[in-house]
């Protein structure tokens, strides 16, 4: 290969910013340290720390691993770190470590521990990048690989004390579990991309060790990408070894191949600084203001211009009605329907653009209703009437909050930013919220979130927002819908049927989300079903299997990271274009040259239909989740992140079927991450929640504090001894266990008086530990008031301190007009605040206020479609109103409920019982249902459940009937009534001893209901 060649493949590999620097002692080898003399190589910083501990006895040539290891032993760890920090202190960067900043990196590796590289960057007027440093395994990459570099110091470094301080590659047999994650990245690089060696020579070191090493502990294989070596005088030997190896080697200093670089790519290079004013955004807004180029460039990087996104010329895909997430494109063209609360929002917003003023508005819907698309069609429409001052934020990427508030105060304008999935962001919104209040800046978010999510997590929310929710599908938007649908073609089965029957075929579905009754709308066939069927008909099969682990996570709307599913599946670049070739529409790659490739399945409904059906069992899951925790890097911040979400004990609850392949699951987590507190932590929750293993729950949490003792893990703690108390039949141990929790959460109360978590926990447990107990404690009864006025004291506006004020009254002083005052003020603050609004119905109800009671409760309904408390209170207040509410109108309301949430087998209960006693024939259907349903055991299936009848009014109902056969336990009876194919249960042990039945035999009695049918109370035998 010519000189000329060489070059040539050189300059392409870093000019098109592949290229990975990897830099050894030499490669400092011309920076002046303070006392002016050259950084030291080879083992020249061996005989330097000798000299200096041990200046009486002669430097024989030891190296540097064994110096190093001599003095920690003697002297210490930190006294060494200590010299070496000196040492190094005010090193002078060689003109080549100034001529690497001017190039563009994939990543830089280095076994050096000092900061010459960091201080040329810092002193850099022309760098093409920012330094990102990496020295512990946890520290985060960065998210924007243009403008910044990752700088990995596999050694350590001088201005890190907390991470061990290595002098050879041997030595991380000592710290394999803590540092080798740092190696993950690199082997991912060395097969990559193209890898320069800067810096090692058979004067410094042994390069075939150190080569042979990183081959060992990265797994990496040969590759097509290139490997270059620079070094001075490089041996005949090491050449030899070197070109077997694949090397292209240049002999030169790093200060001469820089050079050499320098006038290669001459006027090929661009400067960060050029790089921000070539990418300053195009709308017209930025060229009116003086803002920095880095400040607009970085607006750009976290949202979108809804604008500028319609302006372009992008041709209209078909996606979008295959359940796709909405491009710009499908709003540009129109696909989507317009729905009613569009109108609604838009005339709020036109009043707040009147007096604007910094607002938080709220969007919730269930899963599949529609949310982005009207949260981008907000947005367009929004631009249209205010032009470029609106946002969309890439959330997964929004983080600047400083360059927002400069914006604003340049334009003086007033802002909109619409972002999506406002609850996996909350501690970026509660900044950003924070900085826009302090500015006073007449900033609006419009948020978006599903209503399950908001629920769980409005109250960490800084700010109470204005709410607006997506309600089921009106006449008018399922023909707006409908008429799209012809528009574009997307009608396919519809398309041959007449208006009218599109119409009734779509109504009869319109009670699922949206994109369910699209689906099975327009297929005519269930949503499951079609989704199953478009599974089985992926050809490749290793695809299909691919799609399927996908799904697992996208469930949960949790995308993964492609690099991290390569390593996972152990797949090549070329499996990755086979994979995208056969599931083209059915996954998204979420492509963005800043960060990695993210893969999702196209919609959270459509995941969980795959998840549910084709995983063969739990241990399938296990494996799979348990290799992204071995392959995971965590200093990449997608990775972490996506992993942070997985050890959730809610997602871990729903994740797997059985406990024990939860806990196994755990278990494998907590020793992958073992020096992590907060898996430990998740799983201590988990037992607590669902499997009330309590003492096992505190010996996991005490191991989780011995890691690292914070607030959080001591609320943990506090809240298992509290949950405990509240499970122990034992009053002695209860009362035990209730002030152990009480005194560590008071202590955390106390001291983190602006977290309120502490109090809400102490103050709910000792409301119900003195509750269910018949004796009241009178004393606890006082400690509780002085708490709550404690604590409300602090934050007068806290709607769960006056939701405990409330129960206070109620449950343990039977004040209800005081009771209902601080139900009432909790509302007020949080209309969401589900426990005041239950609450507070039920005194209602009590009192005899039907209708002010079901008021409350269909008010609640609005926000959150699926709160079980109060839909069970619901249908209850509803069969009280006869004179309201017909037979007719409970039965659509039974009839719409469980086709909206058919896993709600207590309600649907309810709805067989009630048909049942009504003598209608569907009571078999739904009966036969429950009998064999997954969602209930074996065991609750037998269970009388008497609050039944209190809800349909079903107290005083008597019927007679015949026995048609007989049990060993009882007797099976058919009703006069109707003919019905769901019988009675009589149980021997009803029976009054002087009374002989057979069958034949007709009898007289009440009714109670379980999962598999009607039980009898016996009256007489007629």
């Amino acid at each position: 290969m010519t000189d000329y060649q060489k070059n040539q493949l050189l300059l392409d590999d870093i000019l098109t910013k592949k290229a990975c620097l990897f830099l050894g002692a030499g490669a400092v080898a011309s920076s002046k340290l303070k006392n002016g003399k050259n950084s030291p190589v080879g083992n020249q910083l061996a005989k330097e720390i000798f000299n200096h501990f041990y200046p009486d006895t002669e430097y024989n040539y030891e190296s540097l691993a064994q110096v190093s290891e001599f003095v920690q032993s003697m002297f210490g760890e930190h006294i060494l770190f200590e010299f070496l920090q000196k040492y190094f202190t005010d090193i002078k960067p060689s003109l080549g470590l100034m001529n690497i900043t001017k190039f563009n990196w994939a990543n830089i590796y280095t076994t050096n521990i000092d900061r010459a590289l960091e201080t040329a960057y810092d002193k850099s007027n022309d760098k093409s990048q920012k330094l990102n440093v990496i020295v512990n395994p946890k520290d985060i990459q960065t998210e924007n690989r243009t403008i910044n570099v990752n700088y990995f110091k596999l050694h350590g470094c001088i201005d890190n004390p907390s991470t061990k301080i290595v002098f050879s590659l041997q030595d991380y047999a000592k710290y394999k579990d803590e540092h080798l994650k740092l190696f993950n990245q690199l082997s991912i690089d060395l097969i990559e991309k193209p890898m320069i060696f800067i810096g090692y020579s058979m004067l410094d070191s042994n390069f075939q060790s150190i080569w042979n090493e990183l081959k060992e502990y990265c797994n990496s294989t040969f590759s097509t990408q290139r490997r270059y070596f620079i070094g001075p005088k490089i041996s005949p030997i090491l050449m030899q070894y070197l070109t077997s190896n694949g090397f292209i080697c240049y002999d030169s200093t790093l200060d001469e191949f820089m050079t050499l670089l320098i006038t290669l790519s001459k006027g090929q290079r661009t400067t960060l600084r050029d790089f921000f004013q070539d990418n300053f955004p195009i709308n017209d807004l930025f060229k009116q203001i003086a803002i920095s180029p880095e400040s607009a460039y970085n607006i750009k990087q976290n949202f979108f211009f809804p604008k500028e996104e319609i302006a372009r010329n992008l041709n209209k895909s078909n996606s979008f009605y295959k359940g796709n997430t909405p491009s710009w494109t499908d709003l540009k063209y129109g696909l989507d329907a317009q729905r009613d609360l569009l109108q609604d929002i838009l005339t709020t917003f036109d009043s707040w653009y009147e007096n604007p003023k910094h607002s938080f508005w709220i969007i919730t819907g269930k899963a599949g209703d529609g949310k982005t698309t009207l949260l981008k069609r907000i947005a367009i429409e929004i631009a249209e009437r205010i032009g470029d001052t609106i946002f969309y934020a890439k959330t997964k990427q929004f983080k600047n909050y400083t360059d927002l508030i400069d914006l604003y105060n340049e334009i003086d304008m007033p802002i909109v930013l619409c972002i999506d999935d406002v609850t996996d962001i909350t501690g970026k919104i509660n900044t950003l919220l924070t900085e826009i209040k302090s500015a006073k800046a007449k900033i609006l978010i419009i948020g978006a979130a599903r209503s399950s999510d908001w629920y769980l997590g409005n109250a960490d929310f800084f700010t109470k927002p204005l709410e607006f929710t997506l309600q089921n599908l009106t006449d008018n938007e399922i023909y707006r819908i409908l008429d799209k649908l012809e528009l574009h073609n997307g009608l396919f089965k519809l398309q041959n049927v007449t208006k009218e029957e599109r119409f009734k075929r779509f109504k009869e579905k319109a009670n699922s989300q949206l994109l369910v009754a699209m689906k099975e709308a327009t297929n005519a066939m269930s949503f499951n079903e079609i989704i199953s069927n478009e599974y089985a008909n992926i050809k490749d099969t290793k695809s299909r299997e691919f799609y399927k682990n996908i799904c697992l996570l996208s469930q949960f709307r949790l995308n993964i990271p492609q690099s991290l599913f390569m390593r996972v599946f152990e797949l090549k670049i070329e499996d990755i274009r086979l994979m995208y070739d056969s599931l083209q529409d059915i996954i998204y790659f979420e492509t963005d040259a800043e960060t990695d490739v993210q893969i999702r399945a196209r919609h959270s409904v459509i995941a969980e239909v795959i998840s549910q059906y084709f995983f063969n069992d739990d241990l399938e899951k296990i494996e799979y989740i348990t290799n992204i925790f071995k392959q995971f890097i965590p200093s990449n911040s997608l990775e972490a992140n996506l992993i942070l979400k997985i050890y959730h004990n809610d997602i871990m609850a729903k994740l797997f079927t059985e406990s024990e392949t939860t806990k196994k699951c755990y278990d494998n987590i907590i020793e992958i991450l073992h020096d992590s507190s907060y898996p430990i932590q998740q799983k201590s929750l988990y037992l607590i929640n669902t499997t009330n293993e309590f003492e096992e729950a505190l010996e996991l949490i005490n191991k989780a504090i011995a890691i690292n003792a914070n607030n959080v893990l001591y609320h943990t703690k506090g809240m298992i001894y509290m949950k405990r108390a509240l499970n122990e039949k034992d009053i002695e141990k209860s009362k035990f266990y209730l002030f152990e929790g009480k005194k560590i959460l008071l202590i955390g109360a106390r001291k983190y008086s602006a977290n309120l978590y502490n109090y809400h926990t102490l103050i709910n447990n000792l409301i119900t530990w003195n509750t269910q107990n018949e004796n009241k404690d009178q004393s606890v009864i006082i400690e509780i008031q002085d708490l709550i006025n404690e604590a409300i004291s602090k934050n007068p506006n806290d709607t769960l301190l006056n939701t405990e004020y409330g129960k206070f009254y109620n449950n343990l002083l039977n004040d209800v007009e005081l009771s209902k005052k601080y139900f009432t003020k909790a509302l007020e603050i949080n209309k969401r605040n589900m426990g005041a609004r239950y609450l507070l119905a039920s005194i209602y109800l009590d009192n005899g206020e039907i209708e002010d009671a079901l008021k409350i409760c269909e008010e609640g309904l609005q926000f959150k479609k699926d709160e079980i408390s109060l839909i069970r209170l619901k249908f209850n207040l509803l069969h009280k109103l006869p004179t309201k509410y017909t037979v007719d109108n409970i039965l659509s309301e039974y009839d719409l409920y469980t086709n909206l949430f058919p896993k709600d087998s207590y309600i649907k209960l309810c709805y067989a019982s009630y048909l049942y006693i009504l003598g209608d024939k569907k009571t078999n259907a739904i009966f036969s249902e429950l009998r064999y349903s997954d969602y209930t055991s074996s065991i609750d299936k037998y269970k009388v459940i008497y609050t039944i009848n209190e809800i349909i009014n079903n107290k005083d109902f008597v019927e007679e009937g015949y026995i048609i056969s007989q049990t060993y336990t009882g007797f099976y009876i058919r009703t006069t009534r109707f003919d019905s194919k769901t019988f009675a249960f009589l149980n021997k042990t009803q029976i009054p001893l002087n009374i002989s039945l057979k069958v034949g035999n007709k009898i007289k009695y009440s009714l109670y209901f379980n999962y598999s049918g009607a039980v009898v109370k016996f009256i007489d035998i007629l």
